[in-house]
């Protein structure tokens, strides 16, 4: 089956399950660097989180992708399928669905109306530094110019760990919100660090959602696993 094919949810399952895998590969590589003061290392990990991030503009495609394409259809035929900047991807979801980014979320707590999500307020990658970070990190991705000035690597490296610990608690435990005709779908995912599948939860809203300053739920009329 072609992957323009496959269950919308399987593709976003599968980007969020690598997006993971590169976040721990980066820490791996990081940490030669630190051992080892191994430039090459340093690279290598900036890619890693630099292509996580890429999976997860992705996995955001993936609920919206109809959408998506009528707004890219004045677009050279199949050039979609060849896209990979992550950032761009952001500016065009961002037409298609304003719900499009992944909403960090602690909990959950059993009610009687179902499962409630408290938002989380910090510590995770929220959208405007999604685009500085993949920014930043695509200043890496080049050789020096020795005529250029001091990309200053050292500040890099010390920022990776919790440049990749931003991005786990954006997508460890997530919704996406998808509107559909006559319905609100919430799609909960809980990523594994280990690189497991992530567990899925799907929730269906009987009205709009309630978004308090501390608080985003929704009444459940049915809910799987």
């Amino acid at each position: 089956m072609a992957v323009g094919e496959l269950d919308p949810r399987k593709i976003y399952a599968g980007q969020i399950r690598q997006a993971s895998a590169r976040l721990a590969a980066a820490l791996r590589f990081h940490s030669v660097y630190v051992a080892d003061k191994d430039v090459p290392s340093l690279d290598a990990a900036v890619l890693q989180i630099r292509k996580a991030l890429e999976l997860i503009a992705f996995a955001a495609i993936a609920p919206d992708k109809e959408a998506f394409l009528k707004v890219r259809a004045s677009d050279e035929a199949g050039k979609f399928t060849r896209d990979f900047h992550a950032r761009k991807f952001l500016l065009t979801l961002d037409k298609v669905n304003p719900d499009f980014y992944p909403l960090a979320l602690t909990g959950p707590t059993r009610k009687e109306q179902g499962m409630e999500f408290g938002r989380k307020e910090t510590g995770y990658l929220t959208r405007d530094r999604f685009e500085k970070v993949y920014d930043r990190l695509g200043k890496h991705l080049h050789a020096q110019n020795p005529w250029g000035s001091d990309p200053n690597i050292q500040n890099l490296a010390k920022d990776i760990p919790s440049l990749v610990e931003e991005i786990y608690q954006l997508i460890e435990l997530h919704a996406r919100i998808v509107r559909r005709p006559g319905k609100i779908e919430i799609w909960v995912w809980q990523t594994d660090r280990q690189g497991g599948m992530p567990a899925f939860l799907e929730a269906i809203a009987d009205g709009d959602l309630i978004d308090t300053k501390r608080k985003s739920r929704a009444g459940v009329s049915g809910a799987k696993q």
